[in-house]
């Protein structure tokens, strides 16, 4: 994005709508700044309610919502995703993951939460798409965070809501069934497995903090 949208876009953020003569910064030559203008309105960032004032769209301040003041890309931010322990009977069912930083191990049922859906939404899809299973109520279980490395170098950083559901009857092949009673020594877990697990039964997640290094 050009330095002179960024400036418009933070100048409607910051001030609600202005006039064309204040958002235009000094010694930038009017039909420079006025294109720059026109972009962001074509691209539907921003509006003009009445002749020479204009004001950010909804998708505006959707966009603007994920930038630093003065910085022209947005942020990079944590993931947010759900973690599903489904649970058969005394097992727990785990999942083999397919992609990296954990893949070929064993984890809960995760996946991403896109925007516009609740987490819970986002639980249950994540479960049907990956394992077949339709979990209609899955139960939050609590909050956290991960951050994992491999040496100094940050490999991912989640937020994870973790959600809970009994399965009657599992037919899917993806799931591995890990006796509860045996999870300490169950071997080929994800890092995160058996400290997100521990915690849940020592009383809930409330925003704890993982910083795990990827074995």
């Amino acid at each position: 994005m050009h330095f002179i949208q960024k400036h418009i876009l933070d100048e409607l953020r910051l001030m609600g709508d202005m006039r064309y003569a204040a958002l235009q910064p000094e010694g930038i030559e009017s039909g420079h700044f006025r294109y720059h203008l026109k972009e962001l309105e074509r691209e539907g960032y921003v509006a003009s309610p009445k002749r020479g004032v204009y004001q950010l769209t909804t998708k505006g301040q959707h966009f603007v919502d994920r930038l630093s003041r003065g910085s022209v890309n947005a942020v990079n931010m944590p993931k947010v995703i759900t973690y599903t322990l489904l649970t058969q009977d005394d097992n727990y069912l785990l999942q083999r993951k397919d992609k990296q930083p954990y893949k070929g191990l064993l984890n809960m049922i995760g996946g991403k939460v896109h925007e516009g859906e609740t987490t819970a939404v986002a639980s249950s899809r994540e479960v049907y798409e990956k394992t077949s299973l339709a979990i209609e109520a899955p139960a939050l279980s609590g909050v956290c965070e991960i951050l994992i490395r491999d040496g100094d170098a940050l490999l991912t950083h989640v937020i994870a809501y973790i959600y809970s559901a009994e399965v009657a009857n599992s037919t899917s092949h993806d799931l591995v069934a890990i006796p509860i009673s045996e999870l300490a020594n169950a071997e080929g877990l994800a890092p995160d497995t058996i400290p997100i697990i521990s915690s849940l039964h020592e009383g809930g997640l409330v925003l704890a903090t993982f910083e795990l290094t990827l074995q």
